[in-house]
């Protein structure tokens, strides 16, 4: 098949590129190349798991290490394998749970481990981000000719439909990805990645910000559009960075005032949120109040039946529902503690920016805010995953290697490898100049 020739040539780039271009290849490995393009040996190892494979034999044989290993963060990562292998014990057949867990671990740790060797300066920073804006030019030109025409050209290499999905007339671009929506959403988390190169390569940034643009257009979906606009909000948030402790105790009275005086649970304005028409707000809403009424049948090792919890159910499977919320899609896979562990690592990522913005003078502000970009773009994921459940190999990658970027550069930060800008703070001159430092991080 082509696409599997394409992930061959990119697997030995992989092997030999200088440690620099080796993000490129990987990200290269798993945007380019359809999901349904791996290979099965007894098992499924789909590109990502591929690129992770061959990738972890790079770092052995060139010794490719974390500075400082193993961190809290670290540990915390690796307390999933055992959550994960404890609950497959609880499935009729343990062996194909167990699989299905090992290959999800794989795909999480591996990415995150890898990472953690390669992104450990800003510079390796901002050529990870590089990589993700050039990546996305031309998968934005071929997405925008298939939403003109209703044929998807990644149909030749294969592992995707021939034909588009239409969603009330119009044609909803899919691209090399398992579906519209989740095209859309692995462009909209990267928003800040071209802010983050916009002052170093204001070109690059500017191309990659309208290609994410033309991806979120085509795929006609309103999920990956709130995703953007949680990334600027973000983003527009430095200004207030001073008063960042106020803006969040505001925003937890305002949704506990809406519980009190709305009739049904707050989670229903997703009910209310239909930016493109037909959107599923509603079955979204539902999905939640669905998982706290059947709170008793996955708490402690998750479920592989669902479909008794809404009255649709999914083509591809008799057993479930469709599960489009990725804190959700945790707990039935691992059980309350996985949905908590994996709730402790983000807010624990927050935590790490907030701490590696305080290692640098209050006057250092172009490199306080690149480390408050990596924190808009981890916002972004978490405001998507309400919306869509991160099964497809890319949105995976993308959540665990900025994971990995943050922990490797607090650590580098903290134990003075990071040196402050060397140039006056400029790159907060758009987002509400040199105000002192932030206090609440």
């Amino acid at each position: 098949m082509p696409s599997q020739a394409l992930l061959a040539a990119i697997v030995v780039a992989l092997l030999a590129v200088p440690r620099k271009y080796a993000p490129a290849a990987f990200f290269a490995g798993i945007l380019l190349v359809p999901m349904g393009e791996g290979i099965n040996v007894g098992v499924n190892l789909q590109p990502l798991r591929i690129v992770i494979i061959f990738g972890l034999l790079r770092a052995l044989m060139r010794g490719e290490f974390p500075a400082a290993f193993p961190l809290k963060a670290d540990k915390l990562m690796l307390g999933m394998v055992p959550i994960l292998v404890f609950a497959s014990f609880f499935y009729p057949s343990v062996s194909g749970a167990l699989i299905y867990r090992l290959g999800s671990s794989l795909d999480m740790i591996g990415t995150y481990y890898l990472f953690r060797c390669w992104c450990w300066t800003i510079e390796e920073l901002e050529f990870l981000a590089a990589s993700l804006l050039l990546l996305f030019i031309p998968i934005a030109v071929m997405m925008t000719f298939e939403r003109a025409s209703g044929r998807d050209f990644w149909a030749l290499l294969g592992g995707v439909p021939l034909s588009d999905a239409v969603r009330q007339g119009k044609f909803r671009a899919r691209g090399p990805f398992a579906n519209p929506i989740t095209g859309g959403t692995i462009a909209a988390v990267c928003v800040p990645y071209a802010v983050l190169l916009w002052r170093q390569r204001p070109r690059l940034a500017k191309f990659g910000l309208f290609a994410i643009a033309l991806i979120v257009f085509d795929c006609a979906s309103s999920g990956p559009i709130l995703t953007v606009a949680a990334g600027l909000g973000a983003l527009y948030f430095w200004k207030y960075r001073r008063h960042l402790g106020l803006v969040i105790k505001c925003s937890l009275l305002a949704i506990a005032g809406l519980a009190c005086i709305m009739k049904a649970p707050v989670w229903y304005l997703l009910d209310r949120i239909d930016i493109v028409g037909g959107s599923d707000g509603y079955h979204r809403a539902r999905l939640i109040s669905a998982a706290v009424d059947h709170f008793s049948q996955w708490w402690l090792a998750g479920t592989d039946y669902t479909r008794d919890w809404m009255p649709t159910g999914v083509r591809w499977s008799q057993a479930n529902t469709d599960i489009t919320n990725h804190y959700i899609h945790m707990g039935i896979t691992g059980g309350f503690a996985l949905l908590l562990l994996f709730l402790a690592i983000l807010f624990f990522c927050y935590r790490k920016v907030g701490e590696t913005m305080k290692t640098f003078p209050e006057n250092a502000l172009a490199m306080r805010f690149k480390f408050w970009v990596l924190g808009s773009a981890l916002f972004a994921h978490m405001i998507s995953m309400l919306g869509v459940s991160y099964f497809d190999q890319d949105l995976t990658a993308l959540l665990y290697s900025l994971i990995a970027a943050i922990v490797s550069l607090n650590s580098a930060a903290v134990s003075g490898q990071l040196l402050p800008a060397t140039r006056p703070a400029d790159s907060s001159a758009h987002f509400g100049g040199a105000e002192p430092a932030m206090e609440n991080a």
